[in-house]
């Protein structure tokens, strides 16, 4: 039995109209969800317009990947501006609390984090300068 649509599929013409390409960036004008994606609904589902874009225009997205915007612009939908990476890679690409502290050369105290100052515990890193002088405080605070 040939399934009914509550909604057409959305033809590449039809997305395409809820786009403002007269700058870099194609900005999507139409609906929005709360972390300023463009968003539509067809086949009776929300899609994500610029990873629906993407596929319609360039092809699909390879499993397991994120589309990352390259311009930093979520209402982007140019093909060109995205890009298939991994999930960390992408979070280390972007404005988070990851992607700041992997950016740090140096710690709170000022010690450069090299390959021999620096430590790792429970997938964090950490200063052994400092760790070594806390160590030694503790230590003398106890004598």
């Amino acid at each position: 039995m040939r399934k009914k649509w509550r909604f057409a599929p959305i033809p590449v013409e039809r997305a395409l109209s809820k786009v403002d390409t007269s700058a870099e960036c194609w900005t999507w004008t139409a609906a929005r969800n709360v972390k300023g994606y463009g968003v539509f609904k067809a086949d009776d589902r929300m899609h994500l317009a610029h990873r629906w874009l993407y596929e319609a225009l360039i092809g699909p997205i390879p499993e397991g990947l994120d589309l990352d915007h390259l311009c930093r612009n979520r209402a982007c939908v140019r093909p060109t501006h995205l890009e298939p990476v991994t999930h960390a890679e992408n979070l280390l690409r972007g404005e988070t609390v990851n992607a700041r502290n992997a950016a740090k050369t140096h710690c709170k105290r000022g010690h450069e984090f090299t390959p021999i100052n620096t430590g790792f515990r429970g997938g964090s890193r950490y200063c052994r300068t400092c760790s070594r002088d806390m160590r030694l405080a503790r230590k003398a605070a106890a004598n």
